[in-house]
């Protein structure tokens, strides 16, 4: 019990860093898109690390929100 209280705290920065992170990659995105030949290439890996910036905020938004580890759902 006490090991949970100390992570999910420190969860809460790491939510607010990965949303500024997010941000700064959909900005390089549109900075991309305006160009008049975006390079197909960096904007994949761009996008890509957008999703795992989202991908990371979600589970960090369910664990803070079940208040304890993820747990896997019993399909």
């Amino acid at each position: 019990m006490m090991r949970t209280q100390k992570i999910i705290p420190s969860l809460h920065p790491r939510l607010r860093t990965l949303a500024e992170y997010k941000a700064r990659i959909e900005a390089r995105i549109a900075a991309e898109m305006k160009r008049p030949l975006p390079d197909s290439i960096y904007l994949r890996s761009l996008k890509r690390l957008r999703l795992q910036a989202k991908d990371e905020a979600i589970a960090i938004t369910k664990r803070l929100s079940s208040d304890g580890p993820s747990r896997p759902s019993a399909a």
